[in-house]
């Protein structure tokens, strides 16, 4: 009795340490070809390389986007009419405006 005991227990650990192996292997193989694969990479490089340029231009002409900038908003708010509350000016007169 004591024999098929050991026995089984033998083979129980056989069979659990045989499957961890087996899954350790498996998963440094499946960690390897992720590691070596190189599919997408050229995607990314190129994004990385197109941010940079762009980084790069905005820096060089920055002093002529933020005067660009600056002259389209003093355009935005110049043109756009003076709202008083009781509309004194002529302007536009806002609603419940004492």
């Amino acid at each position: 009795m004591f024999n098929k005991l050991n026995d089984l227990s033998v083979k129980a650990y056989v069979k659990a340490t045989n499957a961890v192996t087996n899954a350790k292997t498996k998963i440094k193989n499946e960690v390897k070809s992720f590691t070596e694969d190189e599919r997408g990479v050229d995607g990314i490089i190129i994004a990385v390389l197109l941010l940079l340029v762009a980084v790069v231009l905005v820096a060089v002409f920055w002093e002529y986007i933020s005067e660009w900038f600056g002259n389209l908003w003093d355009s935005i708010f110049n043109s756009a009419p003076d709202v008083s509350k009781d509309g004194a000016k002529g302007d536009v007169a806002v609603p419940g405006g004492n």
